[in-house]
Formats: C-alpha cells, structure tokens, sequence
C-alpha cells in the first residue's frame, strides 16, 4: 500500500489488526506511525518499538496509550523530552518506581501534577508531593484516594491555601466515617 491517505486511515482504524499496526509503525511517515502511536489496538511490542521513535510526537503518544507496557513507561521517563514524561507521569501502568523518580523532577511542575492525580502514586511520593510548592500539587494530593490519613492530617496541619486545607479535612472526615462505619458492620456481623 503506497497511497498516505489509505495508511492513515488504517492506522486511525480501531479495527485494524494488530499486525497491520505492527508494518505500519515502521513507515516513513511520521503521521502514520503518530497514529499507531495512538490506537487502541497497538500491542505492547509495537509501542515498545515506537518509543524509540526519533519523533517527540510519536513518543508522546506512545506514553500516553494505555497498552504501553510498565517497562517501556520506565524507559520513556527519562525522555529528554518533558511532554514525554508528562504522559508517562499520567499514565495508569507506569510503577510506583517510575512515579516516585518523577515526582521528584524539578524541571517542570506538570510533571509532578500528573504524579500527584495518578492512582499509582504509593503513599509515599504523595507524603513528599504533599510538601510540594505548588498549590495544584498539593491539592491532587489531598484528592487521590491513596493519599494516607497520616499524610492528609500533616497537611492540615501544615497548610496555608484556605481551599487545600478546607478539602484535606473534608478527606479526613470521609475517610474517618467510612472506617467508623466498617468497624460498626463488623462488629454487627460477629454477633
């Protein structure tokens, strides 16, 4: 098939098979291999393939499908390119490891943003981004569900913007009523 369009088209295609997506992610062109990149279909080995992409745009892409590989995730965070590791930063499959690294780049608070929102995120990198300079960081941290009682009362204690602390005792005050409510069912369910 020499025709940019009709390869654009498969590439886009859902329903493309997934070696037809493998053939065309070696194309010349970067718009086809952008949107391999892209389709839900790209298997693990193809997008590991396209990481090594020599076009930011491709890599993006890569880092931010949901079929990209853990391993391929840890490769991508050390792009030199900071919208690569935004999306890896964003990404549900990146580890813990890798979350923990990115937390910790100063280059760009994006990057930490997307960290602090990612289910992902141990409770340990939430503790050190709950000390975070930025505001937005710190207010993902207060609303990601594996943020730590023990973190979200430092933060209470600790924090100046009204909002962030206003929604950090609301947190506290959830996850305080749902233990209460779990010890009272199982204490109704032993007698």
């Amino acid at each position: 098939m020499d025709n940019p369009e009709e390869k654009i088209n498969q590439a886009k295609d859902s329903n493309t098979p997934t070696e037809t997506l493998h053939t065309l992610a070696q194309d010349n062109l970067e718009r086809v291999r952008k949107w391999v990149a892209k389709n839900p279909n790209t298997s693990e080995e193809t997008l590991s393939i396209l990481s090594k992409d020599g076009k930011k745009d491709v890599r993006e892409l890569v880092a931010r499908n949901k079929n990209t590989a853990t391993e391929t995730l840890d490769i991508l965070a050390k792009d030199k390119m900071i919208i690569v590791k935004r999306e890896v930063a964003s990404n549900p499959n990146t580890s813990e490891k890798t979350l923990h690294r990115l937390a910790k780049d100063n280059k760009d608070r994006w990057v930490r943003i997307h960290v602090s929102e990612n289910s992902n995120t141990s409770e340990e990198t939430l503790a050190v981004l709950a000390e975070n300079e930025y505001d937005d960081v710190r207010a993902n941290v207060v609303g990601n569900p594996s943020t730590s009682v023990k973190t979200l009362k430092g933060m209470i204690k600790r924090e100046k913007n009204k909002i962030i602390l206003e929604e950090a005792e609301k947190q506290l005050n959830k996850r305080n009523s749902r233990k209460h409510f779990i010890a009272k069912v199982i204490k109704k369910i032993k007698n």
